[in-house]
Protein backbone atom coordinates (compact mmCIF):
# COMPACT_ATOMS: atom_id res chain seq x y z
CA UNK A 1 0.00 0.00 0.00
CA UNK A 2 1.59 2.96 -1.17
CA UNK A 3 0.90 6.63 -0.27
CA UNK A 4 -1.04 9.12 -2.73
CA UNK A 5 -1.63 12.64 -2.72
CA UNK A 6 -5.47 13.77 -2.01
CA UNK A 7 -6.47 15.58 -5.03
CA UNK A 8 -7.91 18.70 -4.84
CA UNK A 9 -11.54 17.67 -4.90
CA UNK A 10 -11.24 14.86 -2.14
CA UNK A 11 -9.85 18.17 0.21
CA UNK A 12 -12.43 20.20 -0.86
CA UNK A 13 -15.18 17.20 0.08
CA UNK A 14 -12.91 16.84 3.49
CA UNK A 15 -13.07 20.73 4.68
CA UNK A 16 -16.84 20.86 3.51
CA UNK A 17 -17.59 17.84 5.70
CA UNK A 18 -15.82 19.27 8.60
CA UNK A 19 -17.21 22.64 8.38
CA UNK A 20 -20.82 20.45 8.10
CA UNK A 21 -19.87 18.43 11.29
CA UNK A 22 -18.84 22.27 12.90
CA UNK A 23 -22.11 23.92 12.51
CA UNK A 24 -24.19 21.26 13.92
CA UNK A 25 -25.93 21.26 17.04
CA UNK A 26 -23.60 19.42 18.77
CA UNK A 27 -20.36 21.57 18.01
CA UNK A 28 -22.50 24.88 19.01
CA UNK A 29 -22.98 23.56 22.16
CA UNK A 30 -19.66 22.49 22.96
CA UNK A 31 -18.91 25.91 21.65
CA UNK A 32 -21.61 27.47 24.53
CA UNK A 33 -20.05 25.30 27.04
CA UNK A 34 -15.78 26.58 26.08
CA UNK A 35 -17.09 30.53 25.98
CA UNK A 36 -15.61 32.32 28.61
CA UNK A 37 -18.15 32.69 31.51
CA UNK A 38 -17.93 34.51 34.77
CA UNK A 39 -18.08 33.24 38.45
CA UNK A 40 -20.06 34.88 40.82
CA UNK A 41 -17.58 34.96 43.87
CA UNK A 42 -18.35 36.82 47.48
CA UNK A 43 -15.36 38.32 48.22
CA UNK A 44 -16.35 38.40 52.27
CA UNK A 45 -16.78 34.73 52.32
CA UNK A 46 -13.60 34.04 50.76
CA UNK A 47 -11.67 36.39 52.47
CA UNK A 48 -12.89 34.87 56.29
CA UNK A 49 -11.94 31.74 55.09
CA UNK A 50 -8.56 32.19 53.55
CA UNK A 51 -7.95 34.17 56.84
CA UNK A 52 -9.48 31.34 58.58
CA UNK A 53 -6.54 28.94 57.35
CA UNK A 54 -3.67 30.84 57.55
CA UNK A 55 -4.60 31.97 61.66
CA UNK A 56 -2.73 28.86 62.93
CA UNK A 57 0.23 29.75 60.49
CA UNK A 58 -0.17 33.14 61.43
CA UNK A 59 -0.17 33.05 64.88
CA UNK A 60 3.48 30.22 64.90
CA UNK A 61 4.89 33.21 62.73
CA UNK A 62 4.17 35.94 65.79
CA UNK A 63 5.36 33.49 68.24
CA UNK A 64 8.62 32.75 66.21
CA UNK A 65 8.54 36.53 65.67
CA UNK A 66 7.82 37.82 69.41
CA UNK A 67 10.90 35.17 70.34
CA UNK A 68 13.17 36.70 68.39
CA UNK A 69 12.18 40.00 69.88
CA UNK A 70 12.45 38.87 73.35
CA UNK A 71 16.04 37.42 72.92
CA UNK A 72 17.38 40.65 70.47
CA UNK A 73 16.33 42.92 73.49
CA UNK A 74 17.52 40.61 76.29
CA UNK A 75 20.98 40.25 74.54
CA UNK A 76 21.11 44.23 73.81
CA UNK A 77 20.01 44.93 77.39
CA UNK A 78 22.53 42.81 78.73
CA UNK A 79 25.70 44.56 76.78
CA UNK A 80 26.01 47.17 79.49
CA UNK A 81 25.67 44.70 82.74
CA UNK A 82 29.27 44.07 82.83
CA UNK A 83 29.87 48.17 83.14
CA UNK A 84 27.08 48.29 85.68
CA UNK A 85 28.19 45.64 87.77
CA UNK A 86 31.81 46.97 87.31
CA UNK A 87 30.53 50.77 88.79
CA UNK A 88 28.24 48.91 91.00
CA UNK A 89 31.26 46.81 92.62
CA UNK A 90 34.01 50.46 93.02
CA UNK A 91 30.99 52.16 94.31
CA UNK A 92 30.76 49.44 97.20
CA UNK A 93 34.19 49.34 97.77
CA UNK A 94 34.47 53.23 98.17
CA UNK A 95 31.67 53.03 100.26
CA UNK A 96 32.71 49.67 102.88
CA UNK A 97 35.84 51.52 103.71
CA UNK A 98 34.09 54.61 105.16
CA UNK A 99 31.63 52.50 106.90
CA UNK A 100 33.92 49.67 107.90
CA UNK A 101 36.16 52.82 109.60
CA UNK A 102 32.95 54.45 111.51
CA UNK A 103 31.60 51.27 112.41
CA UNK A 104 32.11 47.46 112.96
CA UNK A 105 33.48 45.57 109.39
CA UNK A 106 30.82 42.98 110.44
CA UNK A 107 28.14 46.33 109.96
CA UNK A 108 30.19 47.19 106.46
CA UNK A 109 30.04 43.62 105.13
CA UNK A 110 26.30 43.56 106.21
CA UNK A 111 25.86 46.99 104.64
CA UNK A 112 27.51 45.80 101.22
CA UNK A 113 25.89 42.34 101.20
CA UNK A 114 22.44 44.06 101.08
CA UNK A 115 23.55 46.77 98.77
CA UNK A 116 24.35 43.53 96.00
CA UNK A 117 21.40 42.06 97.08
CA UNK A 118 19.40 44.99 96.15
CA UNK A 119 21.41 45.22 92.93
CA UNK A 120 20.62 41.58 92.36
CA UNK A 121 16.47 42.25 92.75
CA UNK A 122 16.74 45.65 90.59
CA UNK A 123 18.59 43.47 87.76
CA UNK A 124 15.96 41.03 87.48
CA UNK A 125 13.05 42.77 87.72
CA UNK A 126 14.40 45.13 84.97
CA UNK A 127 14.98 42.16 82.55
CA UNK A 128 11.91 40.20 83.98
CA UNK A 129 10.05 43.14 82.58
CA UNK A 130 11.64 42.99 79.10
CA UNK A 131 9.36 40.05 78.17
CA UNK A 132 6.31 41.37 79.09
CA UNK A 133 6.27 44.74 77.85
CA UNK A 134 7.03 42.59 74.64
CA UNK A 135 3.89 40.23 75.27
CA UNK A 136 2.08 43.23 76.02
CA UNK A 137 2.77 44.78 72.75
CA UNK A 138 1.84 41.95 71.09
CA UNK A 139 -1.41 41.38 72.69
CA UNK A 140 -1.95 45.45 72.35
CA UNK A 141 -1.44 44.68 68.46
CA UNK A 142 -3.69 41.56 68.26
CA UNK A 143 -6.49 42.93 69.96
CA UNK A 144 -6.46 46.20 67.31
CA UNK A 145 -5.61 43.96 64.21
CA UNK A 146 -8.66 42.17 65.07
CA UNK A 147 -11.17 45.00 66.38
Amino acid sequence: MTYREPTERELRRRLTRDLEEATQPGAERLARMLAPTTLAVDDVTMARRVVAALRPELARRAAVDLRRQVLVRVVVAAVPLPFVIAYAGYVLRALYAPVAVMLSPDVAGYVAAVHIMLLTLLFGATYAVIPMMLARRAYDGAVTSTA
